[in-house]
């Protein structure tokens, strides 16, 4: 079944949560601007599309069709800022903020909502702001939806994610101007509207973290340690699960402090000595709020930190001047502009961007014929295959959704269910192939391959377990080849390769790891020549950094190692810290068993308290610890 139209999906989703259209679109567009969409006269521009669903309290991303290419770079720029400021690259966002300023918004207010929330978004998280001017930035961005915010008439509202978080900065604002009262009836409010809404499980968790800082904030203030203790502690556990290392900081500093002040100084200390060596690699502005942490709660003296490496980090935000919302439109377009850019026409955009032939994204997916008429817009694809098509032309991540019949539904629920087990999940794993065989569609080639690798994934290891990846991949890549890699690979393509590379490190034969290592460099090269944005670099080259280092290290091959290390340096490893830790920790242990050395062992014993914040489980860290000190590191 072809892919359901954006259009008729905004009628769905409306319908199903019960709102007419009055209430639907109360800020967004006007009442005949939402019956022209439903009824297909009219486009909407994915980020009011987002802010539809979100506002029909439903668990959708947007569909991908664009007013034009500077909705298209308008829409990823903003998702591209997004993700460097999670991983503390504000310079680097600052330059795609800049990017959306100067293709003005592409004349959507939404844009500028988002625009102007990431932009008060860089100066919270530096804590050193003016809490009057960033508050009045904050109610500015509000009221590009609500012209008329009141706090108290929120009760009455629909909200989407950018409000909630614009919401959530208000309150922070608050208590840094002492205004205590407000910020804790906004944080309540906030505290029940986020039990009841539907987003994903890692957006309700930011959202929801940054409102349970909020509160142990006022914890802080009311000197209530006992319960910062119990708050911080079971946040900081759920953060670290998550991996988000923005609540990670903030909850491991406020548990810290709760530690310190409840008579556990020693374990204070340590907590404080992981934030300040993670905050330090990777340059995190968060360092300095550590700091004065410490300084205004504690009379911890900073020489306790002298056998770890800690840095202030310097950092000046960038002045920006607001825009006339009034201006700006709501994302609404006319279908008939022939400027439209349907999927197709994604297709298009990106295969010429990246400069791919026509064949190196259709072949083993789909026919010639097939392609040219979804590239032309002749014809729509099933929900898989548009997925798998997108994944070639690089968007690998979720960021679209695609609606189609039950069954393609069904399949990608279990598809990314089965994203989440573990090797010792099998009666789970059998129970998802058993039911994405019942749904009657594995003569789609897409989702045979999928129940292929999940089988394989979870049959007993052997030297033919580990080839029957390679037969697997051949599915939709013909006479694959590591030596030629000549298409983009898809996600589910790139798991088969990576879990038959895992398969040859497993064996312990010498000559199986070194052609494990050979091919794992050989992707690594292939996926760093490919003119892909970061947002696909942050799926795969971390993963095969991580797969390749310790059989490196195991093999002593120690320039390809050092290559690797100095890889993990750069910002693309910001959002991976543990991943980065790690990989660097593999090159000092192997340095220091060459040639000790005092600044090494500094800097070996800094990089496992950045790991140990990272490290939920004590058993995983022993092995850590075991090591260090097996070669004369103590850490204390």
């Amino acid at each position: 079944m072809s892919i359901v139209s954006e259009n008729e999906m905004i009628r769905i989703i409306r319908e199903k949560a019960g709102l007419s259209q009055e209430d639907f679109c109360d800020g967004i567009c006007s009442k005949q601007a939402l019956s022209c969409i439903e009824n297909g006269k009219n486009g909407v521009s994915p980020i009011t599309f987002e802010i539809f669903a979100q506002r029909a309290n439903m668990n959708v991303k947007p569909f991908p069709c664009f007013a034009d290419e500077r909705d298209y770079d308008c829409y990823m720029d903003l998702h591209r800022a997004d993700f460097l400021i999670d991983s503390w690259q504000f310079d680097s966002a600052y330059l795609e903020l800049e990017k959306v300023e100067n293709n003005n918004f592409s004349d959507n207010r939404f844009y500028y909502q988002k625009w102007l929330m990431l932009n008060c978004k860089i100066l919270v998280l530096t804590e050193k702001y003016d809490y009057k001017n960033v508050s009045d930035l904050i109610l500015e961005a509000l009221r590009v939806t609500y012209p008329e915010y009141r706090q108290g008439t929120l009760k009455r509202k629909l909200l989407s994610s950018i409000e909630i978080e614009l919401l959530s900065m208000l309150a922070d604002a608050y208590i840094g101007m002492g205004e205590n009262t407000q910020a804790s009836e906004l944080i309540e409010y906030l505290e029940e509207y986020l039990k009841k809404i539907k987003i994903s499980v890692v957006a309700l968790f930011m959202l929801s973290s940054y409102v349970g800082y909020l509160k142990e904030k006022l914890c802080l203030i009311n000197n209530d340690y006992e319960t910062l203790l119990d708050h911080s502690n079971r946040w900081y556990k759920n953060a670290v699960i998550h991996h988000r290392s923005i609540p990670i900081f903030r909850f491991a500093s406020m548990n810290a402090i709760a530690l310190y002040k409840t008579g556990s100084i020693n374990e204070a200390i340590t907590m404080f000595k992981e934030v300040l060596a993670v905050g330090s690699f990777i340059n995190s502005v968060f360092v300095n709020q550590c700091l004065d942490y410490i300084k205004s709660y504690t009379d911890i003296s900073l020489a306790e930190f002298d056998n770890i490496i800690y840095n202030q980090i310097g950092f000046t935000p960038k002045k920006f001047r607001t825009h006339y919302a009034a201006r700006l439109k709501a994302g609404v377009y006319s279908t008939s502009d022939d400027k439209i850019i349907k999927f197709g026409g994604i297709l298009r955009l990106l295969r010429n961007r990246r400069g791919l032939t026509a064949s190196k994204v259709y072949t083993g997916l789909c026919s010639k014929s097939m392609y040219s008429k979804v590239e032309n817009d002749k014809a729509l694809p099933s929900v898989i295959l548009a997925k798998a098509l997108l994944e070639r032309v690089g968007i690998t991540e979720n960021l679209f959704d695609f609606f189609g019949n039950d069954k393609e539904f069904k399949f990608l629920d279990l598809k990314e269910r089965s994203a989440s087990l573990s090797i010792f999940d099998e009666e789970k794993a059998k129970s998802i192939i058993e039911e994405m065989k019942s749904l009657d569609i594995s003569e789609d080639k897409l989702v045979n391959q999928e129940i292929q690798l999940l089988s394989n994934i979870f049959a007993p290891d052997s030297k033919d377990k580990t080839e029957k990846f390679l037969s697997i991949i051949e599915e939709t890549q013909k006479d694959f080849s590591f030596e030629e890699l000549g298409r983009p690979l898809t996600n589910t393509e790139f798991a088969i390769v990576q879990h038959y590379i895992r398969g040859l490190f497993k064996t312990n034969n010498e000559d199986s790891i070194g052609q494990g290592i050979d091919i794992c460099l050989r992707l690594i090269k292939y996926y760093e020549s490919l003119n892909y944005d970061i947002t696909q670099y942050r799926v795969n080259l971390p993963m095969l950094y991580m797969i390749v280092a310790p059989n490196l290290q195991k093999q002593g091959r120690a320039y390809e190692l050092e290559s690797i290390c100095l890889k993990c340096k750069t910002e693309l490893m910001q959002s991976h810290i543990y991943i980065k830790a790690s990989i660097i920790y593999y090159w000092q242990i192997y340095k220091y068993t060459l040639q000790s050395d005092p600044a090494l062992e500094k800097e070996i014993r800094s990089n496992c308290y950045a790991l140990k914040l990272f490290i939920k489980n004590d058993i995983v860290f022993r092995g850590v610890r075991n090591k260090v000190t097996s070669i004369g590191i103590q850490l204390t």
